[in-house]
């Protein structure tokens, strides 16, 4: 018998992972806070609830940017997308920018700006260096707003 045939794994085995297994987050020296998701497959809500708390904590409760590594994500759960609108979330986030590598990751980001777009200023980019150049850049907005 096929070795692979008689290794079957349900879907949701294969495609659920937890937070530990795959979200990384830190608050650089420059006060971005940083969510890579660069090793999950699928972002979920327990991921998503997982990297808020790390913000609240890594951030104390200070609002700050965020930077989102995607890296190869093929599904976002509904709830997760609508969470970053919640009141929680806008509390301690001034803009938010999103790193993605392929086609398939720029879609599902353009959808979820389309249908769940948060109140904050939100951006898509390529790299992360581009994406770093923004929020600086709306950091210094927010703290220096223009008259």
């Amino acid at each position: 018998m096929n070795e692979r045939a008689g290794s079957r794994t349900s879907p949701t085995t294969v495609s659920i992972q937890s937070p530990q297994e795959c979200v990384r987050t830190s608050l650089d020296p420059d006060g971005i806070f940083l969510i890579d998701y660069s090793r999950c497959s699928a972002l979920t809500l327990d991921m998503v609830l997982a990297a808020h708390a790390e913000h609240r904590r890594l951030s104390s409760g200070r609002r700050t940017p965020v930077l989102i590594v995607a890296g190869h994500i093929g599904r976002v759960d509904y709830r997760a997308q609508r969470f970053a609108s919640e009141p929680t979330v806008c509390a301690i986030t001034t803009a938010m920018a999103i790193v993605v590598n392929s086609f398939l990751e720029r879609h599902l980001s353009k959808l979820f700006l389309m249908y769940h777009r948060p109140p904050y200023p939100v951006e898509i980019f390529p790299d992360a260096s581009s994406a770093r150049a923004w929020l600086l850049k709306s950091i210094s907005t927010v703290s220096h707003p223009s008259k």
